[in-house]
C-alpha cells in the first residue's frame, strides 16, 4: 500500500511547428537523499503565451532505479511543473526523454528506459500564462534514495510558435448515477458513467447524507485512470477554525471489502478553500498494479473532521468492455455425439444455461451432448456480467448399411449397399482381403474377390460426422476346381491385337467366358479382341458347371484397358531470341511429355537434345526450325508425335535500356506533359528503327494498348512515373526500353520565402528572388533583375525561370508595420533594452547587422552607442536609439571648501529636454527629487544631505534610465 498527494494531470494539445528556439546546458551528479538544481538562462523568447512559448523539456538521466526520482520543472517567474514523479520502477534511465504536450503517451503509463515523447504528469502549459520567459529555468531533480546515485549528461528547453495549451478542467458531470453506500454491484462496466456522491460530518445531527461509497471495475490490464471532482465544500463554523477537506479514494483487490483488508492504493485529495478554485478536479492513475478481469472495490469517503463536500467519479480508461468469445462461436453435431466449448475472452468467472447435455455448467469449458438442438447461454458472474448464446445444431446421423455378408461359390459380389441421402456421400474401403477394384463410391459396385474372403467398409459421410458397415465376402469354391484366370492389367488398347487370358496349369476347362459391353471376348478360348474393343474397366466372367452343390459358377477376373492418347509436346521459345544471351531453356507446358528429342533443322543452332536448352553463345545467327520428337510408348499408352517451333537469333539494336525524361509542373499537382517522340533519338540511333509507347512492359511484349497521346503524354503517377518503348528494327530483335518520367520539382525561390514582409515609415525593403534561375520577372515593378526595392505596401508578385526552362509565379505581401518602442536602463556593467511595444521575440544589435537575442550590452563610460532593435518577424523594420554613457561621479564632499562641493552630471548634456534625478536612501526612501537641463548648471547641481551612501535613478524620459549610488560625505 502507498499514499501520496496526487497532482492534477492535464492533457495537452499544440500546433504545426514553425520557429523554435532551443536552449541547452550540461548536467552534473545527482546527489544521494537530496535535491539537485540544474540552471538554464534563457533569454530573448519574450513572454509565454499561447501563440509563443514553451513547447518541450529534453532530460538524459543515468540512474539505476527511475523510481527513485522526482523531477520538477521550475520557470524564471517562480512557477513550478511536475514532469515525472517516481515513475519507472526499478528500470534504469531517461535516454532521449522529451517532455511535450503532443505526445499519445503519458509518463506515468511508460516503462524504464524512458525514451521517446511523453505527456509529463503535469502540463507545460501551465507555464505559458503571459509571464516572462527571459531568465534563469532550473531543473530539480529530488532522489529519494540514500545508497543510489546517478548523472543528468544534459536537458534542453525548446520554446516556439507551437507551445503547449493546457486544456480546460472538464466539467462536473451530469449526476444521473447516485454513489452507492453499500457494496453493491454497482460497477463501471463502461466508459461515459459517472457516479456522484456528497460527504457531510459536519456538526449538527443528524448527518443528512452518506459519508462512504463503493464502486466496482473489472481491469482490462495493468493500468487504468479515473477523474474525481470536489465541489460545493465547506468546514463547519463552529469549530473555530479552517480543517483540511480531503477526499480518500482507495483501491482494493477484492469484490466488497474484506474487514481490516488494506488497500491496494489510496489517494487523498484535498479541498482547499483558502487556495483552490471550486470545483477542484483531479486524475488518478493506477500504473502496472492491476490484473486483467480482476475486480476491485473502490471505496471514496471523507476524513472524520467536521465538513462537508460533493463529489463525482468517472472511469476513463482500464475497464475490460470484452465481449464473451467462445470457441466454436456455433456448432453441428451429429444425434449422440458431443462437442467442446470454450471461452477464449470475456472475464470469468462464467456459468452455462440450460445445464442440459453439459458435462458441467460452470467453467470456461464445458462438454455438450445435447439430443437436440439446444442454444446454451453462457455468463459472466459478478460485477459487469457480460453474456454470449451459443448454437449447438443437432442433425441426424447418415445411415450406412453395407448390405448382408455374402457367401457364395464364386468371387465376382454385386454390393448392394444404401444410397446415401442428398448431400451424403458414401465410399468403400477394403478393411482385408484383396478385390478389384480397389476404389469405388458406387453403393452397387461388382467387386472382383482375388482372395478367399475380404471385408469391405461401407462407409456414409454428412460432412459433420461419419458411419460406416462392414460386410464379409467368402468364396466357398472347392480347393480342387481351379477357376481363377487373369489378364495383363492395365494394358494399353494399341499394345496387342489380341489379349488372351493367363490360365493356371490346373484351370477348369469347359466354360463360357463373357463380359460387359464394349470388349470383344472370345467366349471360349477367352481371348480379347482389342483393336475391336473400348478403354474401360471391365470384369470377365467364366461360366462353368462345377458340382451339384456349387451348380452352375461365375467367375471373373478385372481388367483395365486403357486408351492410346496423344502426348503434350507444345513447347515454346522466344519468336526471337537475341545474341547477347547465354543461354534460352524452352517453356514447357504441365504434362508435358519427357523422354523425346529436340533437334534443330541446321546445324548452326547449339541445342541438348534431351532439355531443349538452346546454346546461343556458340550458335549463328538465323533462323531455325526446333522439333521435339517423342517416340512414344505402349507402357504408358502414348502415341508417339511430333512438334515444332520456328525461332530466329538476332544481334539486338543500338539502344539505351534506361532514360531519365523531365517535364515542367504544369499543373503545380505533380502531372507534367511529356514529348515522347522526341525521345525517339535518345532510345535508338538505328535510322529504320520503329518505337512505340506502352505504360506496361507486359502491353509493350505483347505489342497492345499503346500510347496513344505521345506529344504531350500526361504521366499518371504523380512526380514519378515509369513507361515502356517497344524498338524494332528489321532483322533485329526487338527490344524494350524503360522511361522514367520525371516531373520537377515546382520552381521555388526560399530566399524570397512566402512572407510576408514589412515596411516601416517609409524605409526602402530589398525583397531578393535568390540566385540561381535563368531569369526574373518582378510584378507591378516590371523589374528583370533578382533583387527589387519597395517602400510601400502591397502584393509583389515574381515570375522565376529555372535553368531547366521551368517557370512558376511566387507572391509575397509587403505590409506596413509600426517600429517596436524601447528604453535602455545603464547598471553598473550594463546596458539593458526594455521592449516596450511590439511582438515577441525580438533581436538586439550595436550595429544593425550582427543580431543577438540577449537584450544586455557591455558598455564604456564616455562612450556613444547606437541600440538596434527588431521583431524577429519583422526583420525589415528597426528601430534605434542613439545613447552617450556619461561619467556620474560616486563621490561628493559638499562642505564648502571648492572641491567636489557639487555634483557634476555635465555629461548628461548630451541629452535634450528633462531630466528626473531621484535619490533613494539605503532603505529604499525617496529623499530629494530634481528636474534638471531647463537652465541650471549641470557641472554645479547642488546637494544637501547628510553624510551617508545613496541610491540614484536617472531617467531620460522614453530614452534610457540610469542607476547607480552617490556618496555624500560631510566634512
Amino acid at each position: 500500500m502507498f499514499n501520496k498527494k496526487y497532482i492534477i494531470l492535464l492533457l495537452t494539445i499544440v500546433f504545426n511547428l514553425c520557429t523554435a528556439q532551443t536552449f541547452s546546458s550540461a548536467g552534473g551528479i545527482i546527489a544521494k537523499n537530496d535535491y539537485t538544481i540544474f540552471d538554464i538562462t534563457v533569454s530573448g523568447v519574450g513572454n509565454l503565451n499561447s501563440n509563443h512559448g514553451l513547447e518541450k523539456v529534453c532530460v538524459n538521466i543515468n540512474f539505476p532505479h527511475d523510481e527513485n526520482l522526482k523531477l520538477v520543472l521550475r520557470s524564471p517567474f517562480g512557477s513550478m511543473i511536475l514532469l515525472s514523479d517516481n515513475n519507472g520502477g526499478q528500470g534504469s534511465d531517461y535516454i532521449g526523454t522529451c517532455f511535450d504536450g503532443v505526445s499519445t503517451n503519458t509518463i506515468v503509463l511508460g516503462e524504464a528506459p524512458f525514451t521517446g515523447n511523453f505527456l509529463p504528469e503535469s502540463s507545460l502549459g501551465i507555464l505559458n500564462n503571459n509571464q516572462p520567459g527571459d531568465g534563469k529555468w532550473s531543473l530539480i531533480i529530488w532522489n529519494n534514495s540514500t545508497s543510489l546515485s546517478g548523472n543528468l549528461i544534459n536537458w534542453t528547453l525548446t520554446f516556439g510558435d507551437n507551445p503547449v495549451i493546457t486544456p480546460p478542467v472538464p466539467p462536473y458531470p451530469d449526476c444521473t448515477f447516485n454513489m452507492p453506500t453499500t457494496c453493491t454491484t454497482e460497477a463501471f462496466c463502461d466508459y461515459g458513467k459517472s457516479f456522484c456522491g456528497v460527504y457531510n460530518n459536519a456538526y449538527g445531527m443528524p448527518a443528512a447524507n452518506p459519508q462512504k461509497g463503493y464502486l466496482k471495475f473489472k481491469a482490462s490490464g495493468k493500468n487504468a485512470s479515473f477523474r474525481v471532482w470536489i465541489r460545493n465544500g465547506g468546514p463547519d463554523r463552529d469549530i473555530g477554525g479552517y480543517l483540511p477537506i480531503e477526499l480518500y479514494v482507495s483501491f482494493y483487490k477484492s469484490d466488497c471489502i474484506t474487514s481490516g483488508s488494506p488497500p491496494l492504493v489510496s489517494y487523498v485529495l484535498t479541498y482547499n478553500l483558502n487556495t483552490l478554485p471550486d470545483t477542484n478536479y483531479y486524475e488518478l492513475k493506477l500504473n502496472d498494479i492491476l490484473e486483467e478481469c480482476q475486480l476491485y472495490t473502490i471505496k471514496l469517503e471523507g476524513i472524520n473532521n467536521k465538513c462537508y463536500f460533493e463529489y463525482a467519479i468517472e472511469q476513463t480508461s482500464g475497464i475490460n468492455t470484452k465481449e464473451i468469445v467462445v470457441d466454436p462461436p456455433t456448432a453441428k453435431i451429429c444425434a449422440g455425439d458431443s462437442v467442446d466449448l470454450n471461452v477464449i475472452e470475456g472475464c470469468g468467472p462464467f456459468i452455462w444455461s440450460p445445464s442440459t447435455g453439459l458435462n458441467t455448467s460452470t467453467g470456461s469449458h464445458v462438454v455438450a451432448s445435447p439430443t437436440e438442438t439446444t442454444v446454451y447461454k453462457v455468463s459472466s458472474t459478478g460485477a459487469c456480467s457480460k453474456t454470449k448464446d451459443v448454437l449447438v445444431e443437432v442433425v441426424p446421423k447418415p445411415i450406412a448399411n453395407a448390405g448382408p455378408d455374402q457367401t457364395k461359390c464364386s468371387n465376382i459380389f454385386q454390393m448392394n449397399a444404401n444410397v446415401p441421402a442428398s448431400g451424403e456421400n458414401g465410399f468403400w474401403k477394403i478393411i482385408s482381403g484383396n478385390v478389384s477394384p480397389n476404389v469405388s463410391s458406387d453403393p452397387k459396385q461388382i467387386f472382383v474377390l482375388n482372395s478367399q474372403t475380404a471385408t469391405l467398409r461401407w462407409t456414409v459421410s454428412n460432412g459433420i460426422c461419419s458411419v460406416f458397415d462392414d460386410v464379409k465376402l467368402v468364396n466357398t469354391l472347392p480347393s480342387n476346381i481351379n477357376l481363377s484366370f487373369s489378364y495383363e492389367s492395365p494394358v494399353c488398347i494399341k499394345k496387342y491385337n489380341f489379349l488372351s487370358p493367363q490360365l493356371p496349369v490346373n484351370f477348369s476347362p469347359g466354360g463360357i467366358f463373357s463380359s460387359t459391353p464394349g470388349l470383344v471376348i472370345n467366349p471360349v478360348t477367352g481371348v480379347i479382341n482389342l483393336a475391336q474393343s473400348s478403354p474401360g474397366n471391365y470384369i470377365v466372367n467364366y461360366n462353368k458347371y462345377v458340382n451339384p452343390t456349387c451348380g452352375i459358377v461365375d467367375y471373373g477376373a478385372f481388367i483395365e484397358i486403357k486408351a492410346y492418347t496423344n502426348p503434350v509436346l507444345n513447347f515454346s521459345f522466344p519468336n526471337t531470341i537475341c545474341n547477347d544471351v547465354v543461354s534460352v531453356l524452352p517453356n514447357l507446358p504441365t504434362g508435358f511429355q519427357l523422354g523425346g528429342t529436340f533437334s534443330s533443322s541446321s546445324p548452326n543452332l547449339s541445342i541438348n537434345t534431351t532439355t531443349g536448352m538452346i546454346d546461343v553463345a556458340n550458335s549463328q545467327n538465323g533462323v531455325y526450325t526446333i522439333t521435339y520428337h517423342y517416340p512414344g510408348s505402349l507402357v504408358d499408352c502414348i502415341a508417339p508425335n511430333t512438334y515444332s517451333q520456328q525461332v530466329s537469333v538476332l544481334s539486338k539494336p543500338q539502344y539505351t535500356q534506361n532514360l531519365d525524361v523531365f517535364s515542367c509542373n504544369i499543373t503545380g499537382t505533380g502531372i507534367g506533359s511529356f514529348d515522347l517522340l522526341s525521345t525517339k533519338a535518345s532510345l535508338t540511333p538505328e535510322t529504320n528503327a520503329s518505337v512505340t509507347f506502352f505504360e506496361t512492359l507486359q502491353d509493350a511484349e505483347k505489342n497492345q494498348n499503346s500510347i496513344i497521346n505521345t506529344s504531350s503524354y500526361p504521366n499518371e503517377v504523380p512526380n514519378h512515373d515509369i513507361i515502356f518503348a517497344r524498338i524494332s528494327v528489321p532483322n533485329k530483335c526487338t527490344v524494350y526500353a524503360t522511361l522514367d518520367l520525371y516531373v520537377r520539382e515546382n520552381v521555388y525561390s526560399e530566399t524570397l520565402g512566402e512572407g510576408p514582409y514589412y515596411v516601416c515609415n517609409g524605409t526602402l525593403l530589398e525583397l531578393d528572388a535568390g540566385a540561381g534561375f535563368s531569369a526574373y520577372e518582378w510584378s507591378p515593378t516590371n523589374e528583370t533583375t533578382q533583387k527589387i526595392k519597395v517602400n510601400t505596401p502591397g502584393e509583389y508578385c515574381v515570375k522565376i525561370t529555372s535553368t531547366e526552362g521551368c517557370s512558376s509565379v511566387q507572391c509575397v505581401l509587403v505590409k506596413e508595420a509600426d517600429l517596436p518602442e524601447f528604453n535602455i536602463e545603464i547598471i553598473s556593467n550594463n546596458l539593458v533594452v526594455h521592449v516596450t511595444s511590439g511582438n515577441a521575440p525580438f533581436e538586439y544589435s550595436l550595429d544593425g547587422i550582427t543580431w543577438q537575442n540577449e537584450n544586455q550590452f557591455p558598455y564604456s563610460k564616455g562612450a556613444t552607442y547606437t541600440i538596434f532593435v527588431r521583431e524577429k518577424s519583422k526583420a525589415g523594420c528597426v528601430a534605434s536609439k542613439t545613447i552617450h554613457i556619461p561619467f556620474i561621479p560616486n563621490v561628493i564632499t559638499p562642505n564648502g571648501d571648492g572641491i567636489n562641493d557639487f555634483w557634476d552630471l555635465s555629461t548628461l548634456s548630451f541629452y535634450s529636454g528633462t531630466i528626473k534625478v531621484k535619490l533613494f536612501s539605503q532603505y529604499g526612501n525617496l529623499v530629494k527629487e530634481l528636474t534638471i537641463n531647463d537652465g541650471k548648471n549641470l557641472a554645479n547641481i547642488e546637494i544637501k544631505l547628510p553624510t551617508g551612501t545613496y541610491w540614484y535613478l536617472i531617467e531620460i524620459p522614453n530614452f534610457a534610465l540610469l542607476k547607480g549610488w552617490l556618496l555624500v560625505k560631510n566634512r
